[in-house]
């Protein structure tokens, strides 16, 4: 999965002057941990194979309005395990868990933003209502 600096991210500035070219770029230097499920399988079973007794943890959520007590939960996932995969829901998703107003930031943004996070190891997008 690739996260450009699209079309997308030039209209989110010009509506929200906090987002910031250092954030912009922040995101998508952090892209490489941004996965498919199909390439998370691929990982997984490497994992399992060649590195013996490693704990794969895995959670989820919309992160839409990401705060403080996402960051405390991610961090405590972190330890329980040696790899930390994140599913961030898909915007189809967040509109059915929170409404037809939500999301706030679409996908690949809340997904790049999870990214960026230090103890996350990889994230995907998660089409299933959690």
């Amino acid at each position: 999965m690739q996260f450009e600096y699209s079309q997308h991210w030039k209209l989110k500035k010009k509506y929200r002057p906090d987002i910031t070219d250092d954030l912009i770029e922040y995101c998508i230097y952090h892209s490489d941990k941004l996965k498919t499920l199909g390439e998370l399988v691929s990982i997984v079973n490497t994992y399992r194979k060649y590195v013996k007794n490693s704990v794969i943890v895995t959670t989820n959520g919309c992160f839409d309005i990401f705060h403080y007590g996402h960051l405390c939960c991610l961090e405590d996932a972190k330890k329980y395990g040696d790899v930390l995969i994140v599913g961030v829901n898909s915007d189809k998703s967040v509109k059915k868990l929170k409404g037809k107003r939500r999301p706030l930031l679409k996908q690949e943004e809340r997904a790049g933003i999870i990214a960026g996070i230090g103890v996350v190891d990889y994230v995907f997008i998660l089409d299933e209502i959690t």
